[in-house]
């Protein structure tokens, strides 16, 4: 029905609401606040990672072989489920790197998750880091720098733990979970060594299609024999079956080496998101959940509570949810949550 439904008309959206609300449309109000609360936090969120991306105070740099982590950077890598190492290329040397990687990661990570990542810890699919062309080049290289980042990583979280690590500006650390090294983190890693300029004639009014760019963008997906963490390991032979993998194209291993494929960054993050999805259900992060699930209803009960004070349609969030619900039951669509604009190149 939601491809056929049409905006609604505004005959009946301006009338006063009845009232009292039933108890069935009181909850279908609620839920659609706590819609709303939802969608807000991650529009908030979408703006930060963007910034993240493109700002080198925020993403990680390595400029030779010599890794290091401090530690107001740790959180750099805490909640992600990968680290996404963006290799030197004449396409990105010297120049800052390109947004639209980072918009087909992010596409795909909402798509995998039907439009409602997890993001109050800082989530994110992956840490970006960038390397120089005095820093490693190959695989191997890579894999060792990675280590060393987790074992900074582990070294600082557990000063934390022990209550031996201060905050640069002195205050408490905040939740402890916003500080956790996911077991996929340690254990598999991308390296995106060819990077493709999309193809498109801005010009002529033509888009971008993400979904479509995540397609056609190659990665390696390297497991860094860091098993230890997770329920079981890391195998790629689902990938080879099914077609997924293409030629490596690399001079520093054997086309037979099983612990390096090149896939489409699409399956890249749909397999690294399975990954930690199968250790998300051999071990329920359920508290983070109902955290997250309490603070929207708590938003939601906080307007109902002024909208029963001041009335419905004098609190500007339910009178948009009264109509949006009625809408919706009338197979119409009134004020849809339309994500802002990426890129005005994007679609």
């Amino acid at each position: 029905m939601s491809e056929t439904r049409e905006l609604a008309s505004p005959q009946w959206i301006h009338g006063p609401t009845e009232g009292p609300l039933s108890p069935e449309l009181r909850a279908a109000v609620v839920e659609d606040l706590k819609e709303s609360w939802y969608f807000g936090e991650t529009e908030e969120y979408r703006r930060f990672l963007k910034a993240a991306w493109i700002s080198e105070g925020y993403h990680q740099t390595i400029k030779d072989l010599n890794v290091s982590l401090e530690l107001q950077q740790l959180y750099r890598l805490c909640n992600k489920l990968t680290a996404f190492y963006w290799m030197p290329s004449p396409q990105v040397d010297g120049r800052p790197l390109p947004m639209t990687p980072f918009g087909c990661i992010y596409k795909e990570w909402i798509r995998y998750h039907n439009g409602r990542p997890p993001i109050e810890f800082q989530d994110f699919f992956a840490h970006l880091v960038r390397v120089y062309p005095t820093g490693p080049t190959t695989i191997q290289e890579v894999i060792t720098a990675h280590k060393s980042l987790c074992q900074e990583a582990v070294s600082l979280l557990g000063r934390i733990e022990r209550g031996e690590a201060k905050r640069p500006n002195g205050l408490a650390w905040r939740d402890p979970r916003a500080y956790n090294l996911n077991a996929t983190y340690h254990g598999i890693i991308i390296m995106m060594d060819q990077y493709l300029e999309p193809d498109f004639e801005p010009d002529l009014g033509e888009l971008i299609d993400l979904h479509e760019q995540a397609q056609k963008l190659t990665v390696l997906l390297v497991r860094t024999g860091d098993d230890s963490n997770l329920c079981a390991p890391i195998n790629f032979e689902e990938l080879r079956n099914d077609g997924f993998c293409l030629p490596l194209a690399r001079s520093d291993v054997p086309a037979t080496r099983d612990d390096v494929v090149r896939v489409s960054l699409a399956t890249a993050v749909k397999f690294v998101s399975d990954l930690h999805q199968r250790e998300v259900d051999t071990h329920p992060l359920t508290e983070a959940v109902r955290d997250w699930e309490q603070r929207a209803q708590r938003y939601a009960n906080e307007k109902m509570k002024k909208a029963d004070a001041d009335g419905i349609d004098n609190v500007r969030q339910t009178w948009t949810a009264v109509r949006r619900v009625k809408a919706a039951r009338k197979g119409e669509i009134f004020e849809p949550r339309e994500p802002y604009p990426f890129s005005r190149y994007w679609k």
